[in-house]
């Protein structure tokens, strides 16, 4: 959107105003040549936040605007009061104040600290209050005096977004009342009250801290320029005649005859997630997802995983850990073994580096001491436990001559009985928690045939054995609102047991996808209501396809080769692609925990 000098010489109080949708505001107005006041607490570089009120003010004058960087916490009245009066003496008065300040903490009620609660009450709710109280006097001798608040439509509140993080939503809404209530009280002396919301997340460095900061994430982002011309409009409109108004951006700009909206897009290919507050009802025809897709679901809760140290399990671990989840790793391998990739200390090295918190404790999931210690660590460790991932695996494909009792004791120990044991243990901590889950990487139980059962029975009954803990688990817990599933893989996943079980080379990883696949598959499923999802089997590529996701070859170890259809599938489950049978590759027999 153009500017068209409407704000020369207009002056701008804008908290929250450092970075993001404050400073994009502060930017789009003062190319008209406004004054804007930078009010914020962040004077010095932050080492995961951009920039300090003084650069964002010198942004301010680089483009055409007068910028005055004011240190001001929105939690003291007096910090309050000393802005608004620094600021009418430097630039006579106030005509605009935009209320951006903000503070997050996605978590449940028990979850959440009284301070936590708290800041965000006091910085959301009660800091919008305050800057608006001490403004009032200034803004009625305004000529166009706007009062912007960037907060959710309240027609818009619903149970679906009070339940995951009550204090944060109820905090939003305080500011939308506000709103609402200053809209009404205020229209006497001709001052608009409003609020916008932006319909898709918006991109900033608040991903550092918030969630996943990584390029992954941003992509599903828009710019905060959108919220910048959509605030430009807003505020351009004659205040007497529009008031207690609740905008979404691009909404609003496809009102003003704005049609194009890549020009804010991060990357154009990408769909856009849906921000929070919001159901998708506002516009149709476009690629909106839903904010599942990005870290925040899973940021503080608390996920254990055996057989995490490599391939699938630590894929998972990762994915979770971009939420900036706790992650435990819980296995056997505590030192470096001469085929296979990492440790447990590794795997959590790995879960601190994407933003998680990597818990590494040794555990051997036969061991019912282990098992005890490994989940009490945990609890004394991160509070609770929120997600079990059975992982843990022990394979030997041979049939029943072949087999020894000491591999069939292993396989059982560690896929069947081991997926009972964790999750007998963690069961008390799970009916603690908001959305519990148990996801067991185990074949469907519809699968079973005896085509299965033939070449290596003492695997295949392990395997099942799992199937059967999902199914009766999820029967047993949904009184507890505690979901079991289970997940397999349509093909065989790469990873470094194949220098063990399988040539190890590449023409064997040809035929293979990477893990990735499974902890995207894992993510969706994690991330469904545990009291209506559960007791289901899921087969990754189906689930994510039945997610909207259609680019599998992001995916593959080659693209242009050939995929190898899993165990226990036979390919009724998709159709056109080029899916061998697992002859292709040879295997023997591998342990894992």
């Amino acid at each position: 959107m153009e500017n068209k000098c409407i704000f020369a010489n207009k002056t701008v109080f804008i908290n929250g105003g450092t970075r993001g949708i404050g400073k994009a505001i502060g930017l789009k107005l003062a190319k008209d040549g406004a004054n804007v006041v930078i009010a914020g607490k962040t004077v010095a570089k932050h080492p995961k936040l951009d920039g300090t009120i003084y650069t964002a003010v010198e942004e301010v004058n680089s483009v055409g605007g007068k910028g005055l960087a004011v240190k001001c916490d929105v939690r003291s009245e007096q910090d309050v009061i000393d802005a608004i009066d620094r600021t009418v003496r430097e630039f006579g008065g106030i005509d605009v104040i935009i209320n951006n300040a903000s503070a997050v903490y996605l978590t449940d009620t028990e979850q959440t600290s009284m301070k936590s609660y708290d800041l965000m009450q006091s910085v959301i709710t009660r800091g919008s209050f305050l800057v608006s109280k001490y403004a009032i006097p200034y803004l009625k001798l305004s000529s166009n005096p706007h009062i912007l608040n960037i907060c959710p439509p309240i027609d818009s509140l619903a149970t679906k977004w009070l339940a995951p993080h009550l204090a944060y939503t109820v905090a939003k809404y305080g500011q939308s009342m506000m709103t609402m209530g200053l809209a009404s009280e205020l229209s006497k002396y001709g001052i608009a009250v409003n609020g916008l919301w932006p319909r898709t997340i918006i991109w900033t460095s608040a991903f550092n801290v918030l969630g996943n900061g990584s390029k992954s994430t941003a992509r599903y982002c828009r710019k905060p320029d959108i919220m910048a011309d959509a605030a430009y409009a807003m505020l351009a409109k004659d205040a007497k005649l529009f008031t207690g108004r609740f905008a979404v951006d691009e909404q609003l700009l496809r009102e003003e005859g704005l049609t194009d909206m890549d020009q804010y897009a991060i990357q154009t290919d990408s769909p856009l997630v849906l921000d929070f507050f919001l159901t998708d009802n506002l516009l149709t025809g476009d690629n909106v997802v839903d904010s599942s897709v990005i870290g925040i679901i899973f940021a503080n809760k608390t996920v254990f995983i055996n057989g995490g140290t490599r391939g699938i399990g630590k894929a998972i671990g990762l994915k979770l850990a971009k939420d900036g989840a706790n992650v435990v790793i819980a296995g056997k391998t505590v030192a470096k073994h001469p085929k296979l990739d990492g440790t447990i200390y590794t795997a959590a090295e790995e879960v601190n580096s994407v933003g998680g918190k990597g818990l590494a404790v040794k555990c051997d999931v036969r061991s019912e001491q282990d098992v005890i210690d490994a989940i009490d660590r945990t609890v004394r460790e991160f509070g609770g436990i929120d997600v079990v991932i059975n992982n843990a695996s022990a394979i030997c494909l041979t049939d029943t001559e072949q087999t020894s009792m000491k591999s069939y004791d292993l396989m059982h120990s560690v896929i069947t009985r081991g997926s009972f044991l964790v999750s007998k243990y963690a069961i008390p901590y799970l009916k603690l928690s908001s959305n519990p889950h148990i996801l067991n990487i185990c074949p469907p139980i519809d699968s079973l045939a005896s085509k299965w059962l033939a070449p290596h029975l003492a695997y295949t009954v392990a395997k099942y054995g799992q199937s059967m803990i999902t199914m009766g688990l999820a029967s047993e817990l949904a009184e507890y609102g505690i979901a079991v599933n289970g997940l397999w893989p349509r093909t065989m996943i790469w990873t470094s047991v194949f220098n063990i079980v399988g040539t190890g080379g590449h023409s064997t990883a040809r035929y293979c996808r990477k893990p990735d696949i499974m902890a995207d598959a894992a993510y969706a499923m994690l991330a469904k209501d545990a009291k209506l999802f559960t007791g289901r089997f899921a087969v990754d590529e189906q689930l994510l396809r039945d997610e909207g996701l259609t680019d599998m070859d992001q995916y593959a170890i080659q693209t242009d080769s050939p995929l190898v259809l899993d165990f226990f599938l036979t390919d009724n489950l998709l159709t056109g692609d080029n899916v061998v049978d697992s002859s292709v590759i040879g295997m023997s027999s591998y342990k894992d925990s």
